[in-house]
C-alpha cells in the first residue's frame, strides 16, 4: 500500500486504486467500504474508488473482492484540510470451489461453467493406467458408456444413455466429430499427448452448439512449459493378440516464446482371438488394426496478452473388418487418413477485456474394401470435410463473467462407389450459423461461503432446418472448505442436428437415410449435491438426478425387410441418477472410488408395442470400482466395470437381450528414476476374469489381455 496526504480546496476526503498484486492490472467491481458507516462503493474498469464529504473523524477502509484477500487500512485521521490517496495492491486468493467430480483439480472460475456437471482428469491420472487408448480412460466414468467393437477398433461413447453422435468431442477446443456418422475415432489422438481431460455431463447446446446434446468431452494436449528444458520420451509396448505399439515424443522451447510439443507413434495388432457362441470355441479374424500417428502442438506467446497455439495431427490406419457373427467377412477392409488442424489465440485488451479465436479443419478420407474372389467386390470412398471458426469477447468483472461470441460449421460428405455408381451418397452437406451469449455471477452472501448463477443462450441456424434457440441456465452453492458441502442445478433446452449419414444415405442391402428426418428437441434438468469430508485425508459423497425429455428422438430401427432406417421417435425420456464415493487417504497414497449410474431411456411413443419400452442397446445400471495403490517405487490399480442388459429390439423382446457382464482390470507399474533419466514398466491384464460378453450385438469382446509397456523419459 502506498498512501500520500496533500492539503486541497477538493472535497474529495479519500480516493485511489486497486491492484492485482501479482499482475498489476487494475481490480474493477471490487467492494470498498468504510468500518462502521453506511459509505460503500465500487472500483471502476481501471480499479479506481472515491469518498466524498466525510465528517472529520478516524475511519478504517476495508476493500473485498472475489478472489483476493480482505484488505483493511490502519487508522485513518481526516479533516477538514486532509485528502487521502490510497493505492492498494490485493493478494490474489483461490475461490473456495469444490473439486469438480473424481480427482479433478479445481478449475478457474474465469473460463468454466461451474453449475455444470463435470469431471475433470489430470495427465497423472492418466497415465497411471497405461492406456493405450483414450476409451481405456473414459470407461469407468460416472454416466459414460464406451461402446466397442473388439480390439482397436470402433468405439461409442455414450453419456447418460445417449447414443454416440449426441456427445461433442473437443481437441484443445475443437470439434473432432465426423459430419457422417457424428462419432469420433478416439485412437486418432495419442494418450501421451493429453494433459488433461474435461467431461462435462448433460445438455450443453446453449454454450457449444447442436452436437452436445448429452455432453462434452475437450481433450486438453500439452506443451513444454516456457523456460522448461528439452524432453524425451520412448515408449514401447507388447500384449495379447500381436498388439505392438512404438512411440517417440519431445518438449522444447526453440526460441523466447515458442514451445513445441510433438510424437509420432506405430501401432500394429493381428486382434484375432478366440470366443465362445452357441457352446462352441471359435477364432475371430480379420480383427487386425495398423496405423501411424504424428502430433504436433505449437504454442506462442508474444507478450503477456497475447498468446496462440496450433495443434496438428496426421493419422494413418487400416483396419481390418470382420463383420457380425452370421455375416462374418475375412477379407473386407477400410483405410483412414485423417488430417486435423486447430488454432487457438487469445488477446488481452485490458484487466477485463479479452477477445478469444479458435478455427479447426478436418479433412477424413476412408475407404472401404472387401476383396476376390470369394465375395462381391466393393470399393467406396468418403471424404469428410469441416471447417469451423469462432470468436468470444469476454468482459471478466470480478464477480461477473460476460460471454458474447459468433460461429460458423461448415460440413460436407462425398461419397464414390466404383462397383454401384447408382448408389453412391454423392456431395453433400451443411452449414451452421451460430451467435452466444453466456454470463456466470459470484455472489458471496453473508451465510454462504460462495453461490454462482450462470446463464447461456445460442441461436443455431443449419441449412435446411428452421432456427433454433437453446437457453440454459445453473445454479451452484458452496459452503466451506475443507468441509465442503456443494449444492447445483440446471435447466435448459437443447437440440441435435440429423447426422449426414442419418439424411443421405443412398439405401443398400442393410440401410437406408432419411431426408425427412427432423431434429431431436430436448428440455433438460439435473440437480445435485456433494459433501467433502476430511476423514483420514479427503471423502466425498454425491448424487445427482437428470432428466431429459425429448422430443423427435433419432433411432435406427431395423424394418421387416431387415434394413436399419434412422426414424424420429415421437416421445422418449432419459432420467435416472448418478452416485459416486471417493476417499483419498493417506495424503492420496491410496485412493478408493466406487460409482452407480441408473439411466432409464423410456420410449414414450403412444404406440402399445414400444410405449414405456426401454430404447435398446442402453444399459439400465453401470457399477464401477476403482482402487489406486501409490508409492515411490510401485504403483497398483485394479478396477471393475459392470454393465446390466440391454434390449435388443424395440418391443422388448425378453429373450432378445445381451447379457449383464462384469469387466475386472488390474496393473502394476514400477518406476525408477536417477537424476533427469526416469524409466517405468508396467504390466496389465484385461478382463482378469476372462468373460466372455458383447457391447454391440454379435461383436464379441475379447477375453483375457496381457499388455507390457515400458518407458524411458530425459
Amino acid at each position: 500500500m502506498t498512501a500520500s496526504l496533500s492539503r486541497s480546496q477538493s472535497p474529495t476526503k479519500i480516493s485511489g486504486q486497486v491492484l492485482d498484486q501479482t499482475t498489476l492490472f487494475p481490480v474493477s467491481g471490487a467492494a470498498v467500504t468504510i468500518q462502521g458507516t453506511a459509505y460503500s462503493t465500487t472500483t471502476d474498469n481501471e480499479g479506481f474508488y472515491s469518498f466524498e464529504n466525510l465528517p472529520t473523524g478516524d475511519y478504517v477502509l476495508t476493500i473485498r473482492s472475489l478472489g483476493y484477500r480482505l484488505w483493511s487500512s490502519e487508522l485513518l485521521f481526516i479533516t477538514e484540510d486532509r485528502q487521502i490517496s490510497l493505492t492498494v495492491k490485493l493478494q490474489p486468493q483461490p475461490i473456495k470451489l469444490p473439486q469438480l467430480r473424481v480427482e479433478g483439480d479445481r478449475v478457474q472460475a474465469a473460463t468454466k461453467d461451474l453449475t455444470s456437471q463435470s469431471i475433470v482428469l489430470e495427465e497423472n491420472q492418466i497415465q497411471r493406467l497405461s492406456p493405450s487408448n483414450l476409451a481405456e480412460v473414459l470407461n469407468s466414468l460416472p454416466g459414460v458408456y464406451v461402446q466397442e467393437t473388439g480390439t482397436k477398433n470402433s468405439t461409442r461413447v455414450s453419456i447418460r444413455g445417449s447414443a454416440g453422435d449426441q456427445v461433442l468431442i473437443l481437441l484443445n477446443g475443437v470439434r473432432i466429430n465426423s459430419a457422417q456418422t457424428g462419432e469420433a475415432d478416439l485412437n486418432a489422438i495419442p494418450v501421451s499427448q493429453v494433459k488433461r481431460i474435461e467431461v462435462v455431463k448433460g445438455a450443453q447446446t446453449a454454450r457449444y452448439g447442436p452436437d452436445a446434446l448429452a455432453g462434452v468431452i475437450d481433450i486438453i494436449t500439452k506443451t513444454a512449459g516456457f523456460g522448461q528444458p528439452i524432453k524425451f520420451q520412448a515408449r514401447t509396448q507388447s500384449g495379447s493378440f500381436g498388439t505392438r505399439n512404438w512411440e517417440l515424443s519431445g518438449e522444447k522451447q526453440f526460441i523466447p516464446g515458442l514451445n513445441l510439443s510433438a510424437s509420432g507413434t506405430r501401432s500394429s495388432t493381428t486382434g484375432d482371438f478366440t470366443y465362445a457362441d452357441s457352446g462352441k470355441i471359435f477364432t475371430r479374424t480379420n480383427a487386425g488394426q495398423n496405423s501411424d500417428n504424428f502430433f504436433v502442438n505449437a504454442n506462442w506467446q508474444r507478450t503477456e496478452k497475447q498468446t496462440a497455439s496450433l495443434t496438428f495431427f496426421k493419422y494413418f490406419a487400416t483396419n481390418e473388418l470382420p463383420g457380425p457373427l452370421l455375416q462374418l467377412n475375412d477379407s473386407a477392409f477400410s483405410k483412414d487418413n485423417r488430417l486435423n488442424l486447430a488454432f487457438n489465440s487469445s488477446h488481452l485488451f485490458s484487466s477485463v477485456l479479452s477477445l478469444e479465436n479458435k478455427a479447426g479443419y478436418q479433412n477424413w478420407k476412408q475407404t472401404f474394401h472387401i476383396r476376390e474372389p470369394f465375395y462381391i467386390p466393393v470399393r467406396v470412398d468418403y471424404a469428410n470435410k469441416q471447417w469451423e471458426t469462432e470468436s468470444r469477447l469476454r468482459l471478466d468483472y470480478s464477480v461477473t463473467k460476460l460471454s458474447l461470441g459468433l460461429s460458423y460449421l461448415k460440413s460436407t460428405l462425398e461419397g464414390i462407389d466404383y462397383q454401384r455408381p447408382a448408389s453412391s451418397i454423392g456431395k453433400v452437406g451443411k452449414n451452421t450459423f451460430s451467435g452466444l451469449i453466456s454470463a456466470q455471477q459470484f455472489v458471496e452472501p453473508k451465510i454462504l461461503d460462495l453461490l454462482v448463477l450462470s446463464t447461456a443462450g445460442r441461436i443455431d441456424k443449419t441449412s435446411s432446418f428452421e432456427p433454433e434457440f437453446s437457453p440454459q441456465v445453473g445454479l451452484l452453492v458452496s459452503q466451506g472448505d475443507q468441509t465442503n458441502l456443494r449444492l447445483t442445478a440446471n435447466w435448459g433446452k437443447s437440440y441435435h442436428n440429423p447426422t449426414l449419414n442419418a439424411l443421405f444415405w443412398k439405401e443398400d442391402a442393410y440401410a437406408s437415410g432419411n431426408p425427412n428426418l427432423k431434429p431431436e428437441r430436448a428440455t433438460n434438468f439435473d440437480a445435485g449435491i456433494e459433501i467433502r469430508l476430511p476423514l483420514f485425508g479427503e471423502f466425498s459423497a454425491g448424487q445427482t438426478y437428470f432428466h431429459s425429455y425429448i422430443r423427435d428422438l433419432i433411432i435406427w430401427q431395423k424394418s421387416f425387410d431387415g434394413k436399419y432406417t434412422p426414424l424420429n421417435v415421437s416421445k422418449s425420456l432419459i432420467e435416472g441418477y448418478e452416485q459416486i464415493v471417493t476417499w483419498k487417504v493417506l495424503k492420496n497414497l491410496l485412493e478408493l472410488e466406487f460409482n452407480h449410474t441408473r439411466s432409464d431411456a423410456v420410449n414414450k411413443t403412444e404406440v402399445h408395442t414400444k410405449y414405456d419400452n426401454l430404447i435398446p442397446f442402453r444399459p439400465r445400471h453401470l457399477y464401477n470400482f476403482k482402487c489406486f495403490l501409490k508409492s515411490e517405487k510401485l504403483d497398483l490399480f485394479l478396477q471393475s466395470r459392470y454393465a446390466s442388459s440391454r434390449y435388443l429390439r424395440e418391443q422388448n423382446t425378453p429373450d432378445k437381450k445381451l447379457p449383464p457382464h462384469t469387466i475386472w482390470d488390474m496393473g502394476l507399474k514400477f518406476k525408477h528414476s536417477l537424476r533427469r533419466l526416469s524409466f517405468n514398466l508396467s504390466v496389465n491384464v484385461y478382463n482378469l476374469t476372462e468373460e466372455h460378453y458383447e457391447l454391440i450385438e454379435r461383436y464379441p469382446m475379447p477375453g483375457r489381455q496381457f499388455r507390457v509397456s515400458a518407458q524411458l523419459e530425459y
